[in-house]
C-alpha cells in the first residue's frame, strides 16, 4: 500500500441498512487516522424474506442457498473494489461468511471475536441478546468461553420480548424507527436477566439493537 493510499474499509449491509450506516459513523469517529475511505455495500437478498423470518431451514433450502451465493458474490465484490479490510454489519451471520472466508484474499475483521477480546478475563457474567439464531447457535458463548468468560442467553419468556422488539410490525426495530415499546421491552429483558441470572454485562448481538 503506498503512503497516498487511503486504507479502504469494506462495511457488508443489507440486513438491516440502518446498522450499516451506524457501523461506518462509529468506525470513522474513531482517532487515530485523519482520513479513511469506506465502501458500504447493502443487499437485501442476504436476508431471510418477512415470510422466511422465524423458520427452520436446511443448508439446501432455497433461503439458504441463495444467502451463500449472495455472500460469495458480496465478498467478490468487495475484492473488486479493493477492500483493503472489511467487517460486516451483522452478527448471526458471521457464521456462513467465515466459511467463505478462506477463499478471499482480503483482511475480515470478526465482530465476535473482536467483542469477546474486549472483555477477556471478566468475571462478570455476560448476557448474549439477538434473534433466536444467533442465541441459539452458540456463536457468541463460544467466542467469550475462549477468552473465560461466562455467558447465558435470555429465557424463552424474554426472548419472545426481544424478538417482538426487533420484528414486531408495529413497533419492532426492522420498521425503521425507534419506538419506546422496542426499548422498553428490551430494558425490561435486560432488567429480568440480570436479576434472574445475576447478568452484570449485555452483549447486543443484533447490529439494530445498539441503535436504541
Amino acid at each position: 500500500m503506498s503512503s497516498t493510499h487511503l486504507p479502504r474499509i469494506g462495511i457488508i449491509g443489507g440486513l438491516g441498512n440502518e446498522a450499516m450506516v451506524d457501523l461506518v459513523e462509529k468506525i470513522d469517529a474513531i482517532k487515530g487516522a485523519d482520513k479513511r475511505a469506506f465502501i458500504a455495500f447493502g443487499n437485501s437478498r442476504l436476508a431471510y424474506k418477512p415470510d422466511e423470518v422465524m423458520q427452520s431451514w436446511k443448508p439446501t433450502d432455497e433461503p439458504e442457498l441463495r444467502k451463500a451465493d449472495t455472500a460469495i458474490y458480496t465478498l467478490r465484490f468487495m475484492q473488486y473494489l479493493g477492500a483493503d479490510v472489511m467487517g460486516l454489519a451483522c452478527n448471526s451471520a458471521h457464521d456462513l461468511f467465515r466459511n467463505l472466508l478462506p477463499d478471499v484474499p482480503v483482511t475480515f475483521v470478526d465482530m465476535l471475536h473482536r467483542t469477546a477480546h474486549t472483555i477477556e478475563g471478566t468475571q462478570d457474567k455476560v448476557l448474549v441478546m439477538g434473534v433466536n439464531s444467533l442465541v441459539d447457535s452458540g456463536l457468541y458463548q463460544a467466542a467469550l468461553m475462549e477468552q473465560g468468560v461466562a455467558s447465558t442467553k435470555p429465557s424463552v419468556d424474554n426472548q419472545q420480548k426481544v424478538i417482538a422488539a426487533i420484528y414486531d410490525p408495529a413497533f419492532g426495530i426492522k420498521t425503521a424507527q425507534i419506538t419506546p415499546d422496542a426499548e422498553a421491552l428490551l430494558c425490561d429483558v435486560i432488567r429480568s436477566e440480570c436479576e434472574q441470572q445475576g447478568c452484570s454485562k449485555v452483549v447486543l448481538g443484533c447490529t439494530e439493537l445498539p441503535l436504541h
